[in-house]
């Protein structure tokens, strides 16, 4: 069974609700509000927990996090190309609804086109 610690989750403050809201990338449908990021992201770490438990009592699927499938060494090269755009959540959530889809293809529609050879080298500590 999926550990829920082993989710991709995203905290981030929401100006609408005037609080942080708690997302999970495998599970796109789920969110959290609080007010604060330790309350966000315990409230969704819980949440999760009890849908993974609901899922599996029920014999339906329990999604893959991202961080234990084939995808990891992809997934962090994506979000190691992303973090100075400041779009690693939207390239986490790409990558997770795509399902297998073809690495090249997922960076060309984030505009991440292997065009300086970034993409096939993981980023080292500077």
């Amino acid at each position: 069974m999926a550990q829920a610690e082993h989710y991709t989750y995203v905290l981030a403050f929401s100006a609408e609700d005037n609080q942080y809201v708690g997302t999970v990338v495998e599970f796109p449908s789920l969110s959290w509000l609080a007010n604060s990021q330790v309350e966000a992201l315990a409230g969704m770490a819980a949440l999760v927990k009890d849908v993974v438990a609901d899922l599996v009592a029920n014999g339906e699927p329990v999604p893959e996090p991202l961080a234990d499938s084939e995808l990891a060494d992809q997934f962090e090269t994506l979000l190691s190309i992303a973090e100075d755009r400041a779009i690693a959540p939207m390239v986490a959530e790409r990558l997770a609804a795509g399902g297998g889809r073809p690495f090249d293809e997922l960076l060309n529609e984030l505009g991440m086109s292997d065009t300086t050879g970034a993409a096939g080298a993981r980023r080292t500590s500077q």
